[in-house]
């Protein structure tokens, strides 16, 4: 029969595969490298048992983080069984284990919850009717479990029953002597009873055993106290412990005495009487130290155990079970124990902490394990944050990622506690997400803030440190599953970008800057159709800020990110294809394709220039070549010179050609761009996100200055061209755009510039009539 009761987290149903595969390797190392891959490891573990590995069938969110926090207990063991249990007084180690116990005692506080609805039990309704006899029931439980984990004090030897493997007969000397038919005066120098001594070449061996059966109670391996007993024939002390199971299991305390079970009540009664009788005698015997401690805890004394006690561990346990044994004997109308008053036995939470002397522990985790026991939450957010602030950048990260990791369990079961302090636990964690380099776990602990602008600003912060794609799309996709609003998000990150242009002067940005820009706005496209329309937005204040700056090179590089983006379509289009529509996105798409057209001109005109300097170099170098050549001929020169002289013309005609053609484009663009309304189109139209009713604001005066800037030089620029090669048609007609009141040129072009425009193209129409 198992002396352990099922825990609800072990169940099958609510299991699944805790992702460690990697821990393995990962944590052979030691010291800081350990500690550091630990936190990385266990904080990807609790991020993705939350979002990614948690079951669906949980009846409740205090199920699902009992769950989870069994998962972290089981993380930190995967964790710590690389490393040995030769290193168990490991500072790392300790630490590590210490957040394991959490865990745990989270894990058997829900466990309780459970046996304290057992109200066919005597165990079952003392639990529910006393609430310090089941917190102290709980920190026996607890302190029990996590006993092996610090191999020192009462614990040191609970590995040692390997030992006892070929052991059959403890008191195998003392068994032969009996046999041989001698007379003793005294049984007990036979050493056959629980309380005799042993014979002198059988003392080494008892003296093992008991340590070893004190350390297997004191960590709660009773099945293994109990094989180990018969396995060494030393049976007798099978019932004894046996008993133990009244104060921890309720089917050994039924309250219907028809039920079978009943029996051990008395069985438990008997063997603590025979225990106590035994214990008067150890009073005037000169009794080894841990069979005097097995029996102690056995019958529920606090002394001699709290004198031999070494760590705050032992302490906690050694007065926990006093107390529970004292109530349940109490409870079941057992005068056992009589021995042991209230005055010096602690039966409440408070007196236990004084009794140990909790207050004087430098350590967080044992107070946060009471808190936490007490259900004192809000008491113990108040007392983590204050004592990350008094420790500074001291702190230890794994420390600050236990207590954000307890935090986000309470908040997940919504548990009142104070928001100020939650967030300054959290921000703690954040920094050292940062340090360590886990950025992309940064959204999820981020958005448990209770200020959303805060975690706002914090994530963007985020943002400016990750340059590589893959943590980016990470970064983004444990965003959304932590209900973070990417498209808030990546517009605001844009948007605060922008804005940071914005405030400066042209003259005072460095190329640094403006890299820096484009790249925070190349986050909101790695989303690709879910922020489409916050992309249009981004794209064109981000091209409207950089042509104020006379950055039209940046500005097609925008356009050129925008285009590799949708495989080659245009934003606007991709827009529409979506079926997004709008007055807002109608303009937006407007503006977007006159920035196309203005920025596709640009490019025109650039190689026009180049291939016109070409053709007219090339000219030059034809006609000196073509003097040569007549003198060669003359001088009566080869065919092959002809030859050559007919294939150049055809060049230069192939390269007057195309420069036709580039001249006719840019023109056609050019007067396109000058006719298009997306950056006419002013108008305030309604829009929902606060960002962009603030653009509405800004955009009338950003495109009133782009207008000034760039229709005036374009229309200079084909005036220009017009004049270099004679062209009265084109002269003609954009003098009739320049005068055309619908498209209201001489609010845009300064009236000196304007008239300056106009008497030119007159001018060269006129010539052009005249030489005709």
């Amino acid at each position: 029969m198992s002396h352990r009761t099922v825990s609800p987290m072990s169940t099958d149903s609510h299991r699944r595969e805790f992702f460690w595969g990697q821990v393995d390797d990962a944590l052979m190392s030691e010291g800081d490298q350990l500690l550091l891959t630990a936190t990385r490891v266990l904080a990807t573990a609790f991020h993705n048992g939350f979002l990614k590995n948690t079951p669906e069938e949980f009846e409740n969110i205090t199920m699902k983080c009992a769950c989870i926090a069994d998962r972290l207990r089981e993380g930190v063991a995967k964790t710590l069984q690389p490393t040995g249990s030769q290193n168990a007084f490991n500072p790392v180690i300790r630490q590590l284990t210490h957040e394991q116990n959490a865990y745990e005692l989270m894990c058997v506080m829900l466990e309780y919850e459970t046996l304290a609805k057992r109200d066919d039990s005597v165990l079952g309704q003392l639990l529910a009717e006393n609430s310090d006899f089941k917190m102290l029931s709980i920190l026996l439980e607890w302190s029990e479990r996590c006993g092996h984990r610090f191999l020192s004090g009462f614990s040191k030897h609970v590995f040692d029953a390997q030992h006892f493997k070929d052991v059959f007969c403890l008191r195998r000397e003392a068994t032969n002597l009996l046999r041989s038919d001698m007379r003793f005066e005294n049984d007990k120098e036979l050493g056959i009873t629980a309380d005799s001594t042993a014979c002198q070449e059988d003392a080494p061996y008892v003296d093992r055993f008991y340590k070893t059966l004190f350390s297997l109670v004191r960590c709660g391996r009773l099945d293994e106290a109990d094989q180990l007993c018969d396995q060494v024939g030393e049976s007798t002390w099978g019932g004894l412990l046996t008993s133990r199971m009244v104060n921890r299991n309720p089917d050994y305390t039924p309250t219907d005495i028809k039920r079978a079970n009943l029996m051990w009540q008395n069985r438990r009664k008997h063997f603590k009487q025979y225990l106590t009788n035994v214990w008067d005698q150890f009073e005037t015997a000169k009794v080894p130290r841990a069979e005097t401690c097995l029996f102690a805890t056995l019958i529920g004394r606090t002394h001699p155990l709290i004198d031999f006690a070494s760590t705050i561990e032992d302490k906690i346990w050694c007065v926990s079970n006093a107390a529970v044994e004292y109530m349940l004997d109490r409870r079941m109308g057992l005068s056992v124990n009589d021995a042991t008053s209230t005055e010096e036995l602690p039966t409440t939470i408070e007196q236990l902490e004084e009794m140990i002397k909790l207050k004087k522990d430098p350590s967080p985790y044992m107070h946060v394990y009471f808190y936490v026991l007490k259900n004192q939450i809000s008491e113990c957010v108040t007392f983590m944050a204050n004592w990350l602030e008094q420790q500074g950048d001291r702190v230890a990260d794994h420390i600050v990622r236990f207590m954000a990791n307890l935090l986000i369990i309470w908040k997940q079961q919504s548990v009142p506690h104070n928001i100020t302090f939650a967030d300054q636990i959290l921000k703690a964690f954040v920094v050292k997400l940062g340090k360590i380099n886990m950025p992309t776990l940064m959204p999820f602990y981020l958005s448990f803030y209770s200020d959303s602008k805060a975690m706002l600003q914090q994530l963007m912060s985020a943002m400016d440190g990750i340059n590589d794609e893959t943590e980016k799309a990470e970064f983004l996709e444990n965003a959304h599953e932590s209900g973070i609003s990417i498209s808030e998000l990546l517009l605001n990150y844009a948007f605060s970008k922008i804005d940071d242009l914005r405030k400066k002067e042209k003259d005072e940005i460095t190329q640094a800057e403006y890299n820096n820009t484009i790249n925070a706005w190349k986050w909101i496209l790695l989303s690709g159709d879910e922020t489409i329309t916050e992309a249009l937005h981004s794209t064109n204040a981000l091209i409207r800020v950089l042509l104020k700056c006379d950055q039209e090179d940046l500005a097609v590089l925008v356009l050129e990110i925008v285009l590799s983006a949708g495989d080659g379509i245009p934003l606007g289009d991709r827009v529409e294809h979506r079926g997004i529509h709008g007055p807002a996105i109608k303009q937006a798409i407007e503006e977007y394709r006159n920035h196309a057209m203005y920025l596709a001109s640009v490019k025109l005109w650039l190689d026009w220039n180049v291939e016109r300097n070409r053709v007219l170099q090339s000219d030059a170098a034809i006609k000196f070549q073509d003097a040569a050549q007549d003198a060669t001929i003359r001088m009566g020169i080869t065919i092959n010179r002809l030859t050559e002289m007919r294939r150049k013309d055809c060049e230069l005609l192939r390269e007057s050609v195309r420069l036709e053609s580039i001249q006719q484009e840019v023109v056609r663009v050019s007067f396109d761009f000058l006719q298009e309304k997306g950056w006419r189109d002013v108008q305030s139209v309604e829009v929902e996100h606060e960002l962009l009713a603030k653009e509405q604001q800004i955009r009338p005066d950003e495109l009133a200055e782009l207008r000034a800037m760039y229709y005036a030089s374009t229309a200079i620029l084909l005036c220009s061209a017009f004049e270099l090669i004679s062209e009265v048609n084109g002269s003609i007609e954009l003098a009739k755009l320049l005068i055309d009141e619908s498209l209201n040129m001489h609010a845009d072009i300064k009236k000196e510039t304007l008239r300056s425009l106009l008497k030119k193209l007159q001018r060269l129409a006129g010539m052009a009539l005249t030489t005709e």
